[in-house]
């Protein structure tokens, strides 16, 4: 008899308009969402390929450590194809240096954007039109039975309430599991062919556990169908309550959630990490002005003043320096080091105390959301797909660790207190731009200090050095052997781990199917058919 009624409920919904037109637009929209997926991971690749390339050739023409700048990564990920989550939204590339603290510089930013509100892709498309069609195929699932009197009829034949129940709620969920695995599975071929991506073994599980998760929610939201069912009165009165249920779970409990969040952890508290960031960076800067109108007066003559190509970054390349010069400035750019460090470590607290009032938001708003299956569908995709907010944070604390190795490797190469902190010049071998007139800068009279000055911004002593500059620069005996940097790693997410991460939203919403299914049964076997 279960067998029956499975079958029985099968057919009814292949054959209504509503199960058919829902899984055209079903399909249609997830075939789409895969190719603009597949297409932006494409580009976001190039991308990606691009930035490492030119990053990569950047650092071989690097020829004083104060311009070495090495970049962190991050290679954009498959399957957001299926569930875009942060990937796309948040930095994948993180300039490192001693005098700040690690930030995204490419894409996106970090700051309230901590928990996704959906976007065009398999997840978003499941969580809405799915979610949808399951309470359209149960809302009248009992109420409807009873209306045209065929609960009654169904009876008659002694067929026991809970295989009633039980192969109604199978015979939806068999229904619903073909435009779920007909849009999964277009989804992953598109994803292969205009993605062009390979998935390997960790991501293969991976995407079970995604396919785990959208299963999981369609079978709640049946069941939410059938509650909503059994306790209407009537047809219509049971689709309006699965029409409002239906809003307030993929729509106002979890926007409601955030707003709360925000209201309660957000707003006021990090528009004042950002005004104590601001006064920390000014203070940073008033103490580089300090430190440089103390100490270069002294130590920079006018005369004695070098070539000096200003880079993107805080160093100037110094060139054609004399060497009391550079050990003067040795001086000078070792407490800049100092100080930049310290300040840098200090603005990093701020971040940090800024990055847990956020964590502290999300953790309010996964609570306040758990009640949605909406909710906790996004969060377990997302982990699955590794598109999170968490690995977002990896990334970023990978970041950090490995600014710490690139400082390591900056002290062992004693590049603090050195001249190739900022000038190319060989100690052994400096030529100080006087010696373009035959002369040391300690052999020059005060008396003749303006007419030499004169002399090297005449034309033709301009054009020497710009002659000279260009040597330099194709030198390769002038640019810096990195072939001793620390290399990153940033590891991958297995699929333990990515559940693992969910594991509360996993447990709430398998918890939730038993749940509703217990107390589906006690309720029907207690409904009245009459």
């Amino acid at each position: 008899m279960l067998r029956a009624v499975i079958k029985k409920e099968i057919l009814n919904h292949l054959v209504s308009f509503r199960f058919q037109i829902s899984s055209i637009v079903m399909l249609v929209l997830a075939v789409l969402a895969a190719i603009v997926g597949s297409q932006d991971y494409r580009l976001r690749q190039a991308r990606y390929l691009e930035h490492l390339t030119a990053h990569q050739q950047e650092m071989g023409r690097t020829h004083v450590y104060s311009n070495l700048h090495p970049s962190v990564f991050k290679a954009p990920e498959p399957l957001s194809v299926l569930d875009r989550g942060f990937d796309a939204r948040l930095g994948n590339q993180v300039s490192l240096d001693v005098f700040t603290f690690p930030r995204p510089t490419v894409s996106g930013s970090h700051g309230e954007d901590w928990i996704s509100v959906g976007d065009f892709d398999l997840t978003t498309i499941v969580r809405v039109v799915l979610g949808l069609l399951a309470l359209l195929l149960t809302f009248d699932t009992v109420s409807g039975e009873r209306e045209r009197s065929t609960l009654r009829l169904i009876f008659s034949h002694s067929v026991a309430r809970w295989a009633v129940i039980a192969g109604k709620f199978l015979g939806a969920f068999l229904a619903l599991s073909i435009p779920l695995l007909a849009s999964f599975g277009v989804s992953l071929l598109i994803l292969r062919e205009f993605g062009d991506v390979e998935l390997d073994s960790g991501r293969w599980l991976r995407v079970i556990g995604l396919l785990g998760a959208y299963v999981g929610y369609l079978a709640v939201m049946l069941l939410v169908g059938i509650h909503l069912s059994l306790l209407s009165r009537s047809s219509s009165s049971s689709l309006v309550y699965s029409l409002v249920s239906w809003l307030a779970i993929v729509f106002l409990i979890p926007q409601s959630a955030v707003a709360v969040a925000t209201a309660v952890h957000g707003g006021g508290a990090l528009r004042s990490h950002r005004l104590v960031l601001d006064e920390t960076t000014r203070e940073r800067d008033r103490k580089f002005g300090e430190l440089s109108s103390e100490f270069l007066k002294e130590h920079d003559p006018p005369f004695q003043a070098p070539v000096a190509d200003q880079t993107a970054r805080r160093g100037n390349l110094l060139r054609l320096g004399s060497p009391s010069l550079y050990d003067g400035r040795v001086e000078y750019f070792a407490r800049e080091v100092e100080v930049g460090i310290d300040f840098s470590t200090r603005m990093e607290q701020i971040h940090l105390r800024g990055d847990e009032k956020l964590r502290q938001a999300e953790t309010l708003a996964r609570i306040l959301a758990s009640p949605s299956p909406a909710f906790l569908l996004d969060r377990i995709s997302e982990s699955f797909a590794g598109t999170s907010y968490d690995d977002h944070d990896r990334f970023l604390a990978a970041s950090r660790q490995y600014r710490e190795v690139f400082i390591e490797y900056l002290e062992t190469k004693n590049a603090f207190r050195s001249w190739r902190w900022f000038t190319d010049d060989s100690p052994n071998a400096p030529q100080p731009w006087t010696t373009l007139f035959g002369v040391q800068p300690e052999q020059i009279a005060a008396e003749d200090i303006q007419s030499f000055i004169d002399k090297f911004q005449s034309e033709e002593a301009q054009d020497r050095i710009g002659e000279l500059k260009l040597q330099f620069a194709s030198d390769p005996e002038r640019r810096l052997d990195l072939s001793d940097l620390p290399a990153i790693k940033l590891s991958g997410v297995s699929p333990m781990q990515s559940a693992r991460r969910v594991a509360i939203e996993l447990g709430v919403l398998f918890l939730l199917g038993p749940l509703l299914a217990t107390s589906a049964f006690y309720r029907f076997a207690k409904y009245p058919v009459r």
